[in-house]
């Protein structure tokens, strides 16, 4: 049986991300993966090593607390103070 629902997750305005949502009745289940927003990333090799700069939708630099990108299994934080 097969029907349409709609649902409205209020917690999730003025958020981005990627998002689990998962529905569950009467050993039924189901999930819904949704995406709200994007980022971009800007490398640049340089002789010291990589600069990045990731971009949010609006393509400012994102410089954030928990800014950071990983690079072979180490993150890096983001260093507001050099630009990003």
């Amino acid at each position: 049986m097969k029907f349409r629902h709609v649902f409205d997750f209020p917690e999730l305005d003025n958020k981005v991300g990627l998002f689990v949502i998962e529905f569950i009745s009467n050993g039924y289940s189901s999930r819904a993966v949704i995406k709200k927003g994007t980022l971009s990333l800007i490398t640049k090799s340089t002789i010291a090593g990589h600069i990045c700069y990731i971009l949010d939708e609006e393509r400012n630099i994102c410089t954030g607390e928990k800014t950071g990108v990983y690079f072979d299994d180490n993150y890096f934080k983001s260093e507001p103070d050099k630009g990003g």
